[in-house]
């Protein structure tokens, strides 16, 4: 068990240090800033509230800036390996295929995690610059963010194992779309009278991650109550979500032919 253990950390140090090194952290968070600076200028144009329109525009910014930072991480932990054939090198020694997706994942999921606190770290300024104070629903939200990151990060790592990096990115951003239009498209099912079509939005609903049960910004631009049995749900929903993604990367790479 710790030989395993030792692997995967080994693959994990190894994935964090090349995404340093090829400056995806670096790339990704200046994203961020140039995306949360002109924020900050839309928010002082604004009529009205500017904190809620710095708030809104944070939270959009940490939501599409998870997708693209899941597609980034992903293919540089496995399709670079494959394109390079690093993975042969890997692959023929005494290492399991499920410690390399696992060490790939605990990688990209801490430099991740370093960019998703460098960004939350950017927008709390923002909001102390207008005043606004950092309620518990706004870490609330944030932290569901955070959480979304992680399901993006499953399926970017489960894309990744086994699909070309043009459907990896189409893919990954039809996760993220349709997530989000999940409650949308089963009403929508539930009112179309045509059969075959409500079968199709049933079967988008269920065979997507619901990632509108995550979101709770609203709560936090409006300070309404979250009920507490609804976190317990959508942490879930989330940790399921993930788990689901990484063992479907670990099966269908462990029936891949790579060597």
């Amino acid at each position: 068990m710790k030989r395993f253990i030792n692997q995967v950390w080994a693959f994990a140090l190894i994935t964090f240090k090349e995404n340093l090194r090829n400056n995806a952290y670096l790339i990704l968070v200046l994203t961020g800033i140039c995306l949360f600076a002109a924020a900050s200028m839309l928010a002082n144009m604004a009529v009205g509230d500017q904190a809620r329109v710095v708030l809104d525009s944070g939270f959009w910014i940490l939501g599409i800036l998870g997708v693209v930072s899941g597609l980034v991480l992903g293919l540089n932990a496995v399709q670079n390996d494959l394109n390079k054939k690093i993975v042969y090198t890997m692959l023929s020694r005494p290492v399991d295929r499920w410690v390399f997706i696992s060490g790939k994942f605990t990688g990209i999921m801490a430099m991740g995690w370093l960019i998703f606190v460098t960004l939350s770290a950017i927008l709390v300024l923002a909001l102390v610059m207008t005043g606004t104070p950092v309620s518990v629903n706004i870490l609330t939200a944030v932290g569901f963010i955070f959480l979304e990151w992680c399901v993006l990060f499953g399926f970017s790592i489960l894309f990744a194992s086994f699909t070309s990096p043009l459907l990896h990115a189409l893919f990954l951003f039809s996760i993220y779309f349709i997530g989000h239009w999940a409650s949308y498209l089963f009403a929508y099912a539930q009112n179309v009278q045509d059969r075959l079509l409500e079968k199709i939005l049933l079967i988008l609903y269920y065979g997507f991650p619901n990632l509108e049960a995550l979101n709770y910004r609203a709560q936090a631009l409006y300070q309404t109550p979250i009920p507490a049995g609804h976190l317990v749900q959508s942490l879930a929903t989330g940790f399921g979500w993930t788990v689901t993604a990484f063992v479907l990367a670990v099966l269908i790479f462990n029936n891949r032919k790579v060597i």
